[in-house]
């Protein structure tokens, strides 16, 4: 199944740049179509492919003393 992933990562502290940058280089070398903008991250691909690449992104970003709300919408 194709889908779209909209998603936007909000760092809660004030140097919150390389965070996102992170994210989103992480989520390129996981080989995911990406488009960025200044809001949110849109993927589009296949579900088996995107939501395994995801857990292990967002669960290395979450897994660090950085605090983050992070919204997805499929």
């Amino acid at each position: 199944m194709e889908i779209t992933v909209d998603i936007s990562l909000y760092p809660l502290q004030r140097e919150f740049g390389h965070v996102v940058l992170s994210f989103i280089e992480a989520l390129r070398e996981e080989g995911l179509n990406l488009r960025t903008n200044h809001i949110s991250t849109q993927i589009r691909g296949r579900l088996d492919v995107i939501m395994p690449a995801l857990t292990r992104v967002i669960g290395k970003t979450l897994n660090t003393d950085q605090k983050a709300a992070l919204v997805i919408k499929l």
